[in-house]
C-alpha cells in the first residue's frame, strides 16, 4: 500500500515526481534487505530489525497484492515520462495543506489566550491566501513559479514563532514548507538550466 500511497500522493500534487522516485527508490532498498521463503516475502516484518514476525508464514493474497502493486506502479512510472514538470494539480496540493494549516492555526489560537488576536489571524489568513492567488495568477513559467514559491516560503516562515514546535499548527507549518521546497527541487531535478537561479534564491553559492 505504501507504494501506490506514494503514486496517488504525486497524482494529487502532493508530492513531487523526484520525491516519489527517492520514496519508492528507498522502500525497494529495503524490500531488498527483507529475509524471504524461496523469494517469497513473509507476511510482516519488524520495522526496526527486518526479522519476521511470529508466526512465520506466506500469504499467497498478500503476495498477489503486492503483485499487483507493482504492475500498477510500473504504469504510473510510464506515464511520468508525459507528464509536465510542474503537474496541474500542484496549486490545489498547496491550497489543501495551507487550508489545514489555517484550521489548525485558528483552533491554537483560541487555545492561547495570548494569541486569541483574531486581527492577527485574519492577517495571517489574508497573507496566505493572497500568496496561493498570486501563484496561480503570476506563475506561468518555471523561474516564476520557483520565485513564487520562494516568496511563499517566507511567509509560511512568519508563522514558526506563534507556535511552539510540539504542536499540530507547527506541523503543518513545516509540511507546507517542505511541500513547496519540494516543488522547487522538483524544477530544478527536471529543468537543471535553472540551478544557478535556484542556487541565488535559496542564498547560496555554486
Amino acid at each position: 500500500m505504501a507504494l501506490l500511497s506514494n503514486l496517488a500522493a504525486c497524482d494529487f500534487g502532493y508530492i513531487s515526481a523526484k520525491k516519489l522516485m527517492d520514496n519508492i527508490s528507498e522502500t525497494f532498498k529495503t524490500m531488498e534487505e527483507l529475509p524471504r521463503y524461496h523469494g517469497h516475502f513473509y507476511n510482516w516484518y519488524d520495522t526496526q530489525s527486518l526479522h519476521p514476525l511470529n508466526p512465520h508464514y506466506i500469504s499467497t493474497a498478500d503476495s498477489g497484492n503486492l503483485t499487483g502493486s507493482l504492475i500498477v506502479l510500473s504504469v504510473g512510472f510510464a506515464e511520468l515520462v508525459n507528464r509536465p514538470i510542474v503537474p496541474e494539480k500542484w496549486l490545489q496540493s498547496l491550497g489543501d495543506t495551507s487550508q489545514i494549516l489555517l484550521d489548525e492555526l485558528h483552533t491554537e489560537l483560541k487555545k492561547k489566550q495570548q494569541l486569541t488576536d483574531d486581527d492577527n489571524f485574519a492577517h495571517i489568513q489574508k497573507t496566505v491566501s493572497e500568496q496561493i492567488k498570486s501563484l496561480k495568477s503570476e506563475c506561468t513559467t518555471l523561474p516564476d513559479i520557483n520565485d513564487g514559491l520562494s516568496a511563499f516560503v517566507l511567509v509560511i516562515s512568519e508563522l514558526e514563532g506563534l507556535v511552539p514546535k510540539d504542536s499540530e499548527v507547527y506541523f503543518w507549518i513545516c509540511a507546507l514548507r517542505n511541500q513547496c521546497e519540494d516543488i522547487q527541487n522538483d524544477i530544478v531535478y527536471m529543468a537543471p538550466w535553472l540551478e544557478v537561479n535556484y542556487y541565488r534564491l535559496k542564498g547560496g553559492s555554486l
